[in-house]
C-alpha cells in the first residue's frame, strides 16, 4: 500500500522562508521544520518515513536540503534515508546510520553535527 503524500502531508507556511511539514494522519503528529535559505534549506528531522519527505520538501523548494536531526527516535529519522546530507550529534550517529542501511541509500551518508556548529543559510 502505498500513501499520497497529498493525503499524508500538511504543510503550513510559517513565513515565506519557513514551513512545518506535519503528518496529522498518524497518532504522534509529528512535526518537521523546513527554514528556506539563499544557498540550501534546513529541515528539522524528517517524520515517519511513510509519506516521501523529500517529495515534501520538493513542493516547497529547491534548494538543496541539510537534514539537521534533533535525535533519533523512529518518529523523527524515517525518511532520513531521501537525504544526501544528514547532521547529526555524535553520540546519536551509530543510530542515525543504522536508520539509514535499513532503507534504501539514496544519500552519502551521516555526518555527525560537532558542538557548536553554525550553518550559514
Amino acid at each position: 500500500m502505498s500513501v499520497s503524500n497529498k493525503d499524508w502531508f500538511k504543510i503550513s507556511e510559517i513565513d515565506s522562508r519557513t514551513f512545518v511539514i506535519s503528518e496529522p494522519a498518524h497518532w504522534e503528529r509529528p512535526n518537521c521544520y523546513l527554514f528556506i535559505g539563499d544557498e540550501y534549506s534546513a529541515l528539522i528531522d524528517t517524520g515517519l518515513g511513510i509519506g516521501n519527505m523529500w517529495e515534501a520538501v520538493r513542493s516547497v523548494s529547491d534548494n538543496p536540503v541539510k537534514v539537521i536531526t534533533t535525535h533519533t527516535h523512529w518518529d523523527h529519522i524515517g525518511g532520513h534515508a531521501l537525504f544526501d546530507t544528514i547532521l547529526v550529534h555524535p553520540g546519536d550517529a551509530a543510530l542515525a546510520k543504522l536508520g539509514r542501511e535499513k532503507k534504501i541509500h539514496h544519500g552519502s551518508g551521516v555526518h555527525e553535527l560537532a558542538a557548536g556548529i553554525s550553518i550559514k543559510m
